[in-house]
C-alpha cells in the first residue's frame, strides 16, 4: 500500500533502514498510485500489469514499467547536487 494508506509504518518498522545504515546502503521506498486496476496502490513486484499472459511480458526486464521507474530513481540518486541547477 502507498504511504497515504499506511503512513510510515513500513518504513519505520520493517528493519530496512537499520540494515541500510549497518551496511552503508540506500533504501528506496517506491510508491504506486491507486487506480481502478490497482485500488490498494500496490507496487507491482510480481508483474500483474506486464505478466506472462501478454505476448511480450516486460515486467522483469529493463523495459518493464516499474524497472524503468526504479532505474530512474537510481539515476537521480547518482546525480551530483549541482546537476539540478
Amino acid at each position: 500500500m502507498d504511504s497515504k494508506q499506511i503512513g510510515e509504518a513500513f518504513v519505520r518498522h520493517s528493519g530496512l533502514n537499520e540494515w541500510a545504515v549497518a551496511n552503508q546502503r540506500v533504501v528506496l521506498y517506491p510508491q504506486a498510485e491507486t487506480s481502478l486496476a490497482n485500488p490498494q496502490g500496490c507496487w507491482d513486484w510480481w508483474g500483474f500489469t506486464e505478466s506472462t499472459w501478454q505476448l511480450d511480458p516486460l515486467h522483469d526486464t529493463r523495459e518493464g514499467v516499474q524497472v524503468r521507474a526504479l532505474m530512474a530513481m537510481i539515476d537521480r540518486l547518482e546525480e551530483s547536487p549541482d546537476e539540478d541547477e
